[in-house]
């Protein structure tokens, strides 16, 4: 429970996790949360966001993950704003390929 309701205390792992200042500037893994030398070949792999949500999808069987279109949680945050831009460069690589919507979803 202390990973999916931390205090905003910096002090502590998931604390820093979810401040802010963290959540502004790494979307994925950076150096200062996940990414170290020894573990290089998984840098692509490493998504604290997926990890908390993940965390919580099983702590929570009511979790819907933003389908209740609830994106207040830090690791769904701006998560609309990413996958659009997402769906959208996606579907300019190819000519054929229109972005879709499904819902609020993208």
């Amino acid at each position: 429970q202390e990973i999916i309701n931390p205090n905003n205390s910096s002090n502590t792992f998931a604390g820093s996790l979810i401040s802010r200042e963290h959540r502004q500037k790494c979307d994925s893994s950076c150096y200062d949360c996940l990414r170290q030398y020894r573990n290089m070949n998984y840098h692509g792999l490493l998504d604290w966001r997926l990890g908390l949500s993940l965390i919580r999808a099983l702590s929570n069987c009511n979790f819907k993950s933003g389908l209740d279109s609830d994106f207040s949680t830090p690791d769904l945050e701006n998560w609309l704003e990413t996958a659009t831009t997402l769906r959208d460069n996606f579907c300019q690589s190819f000519s054929y390929c229109t972005p879709e919507q499904f819902g609020s979803l993208p």
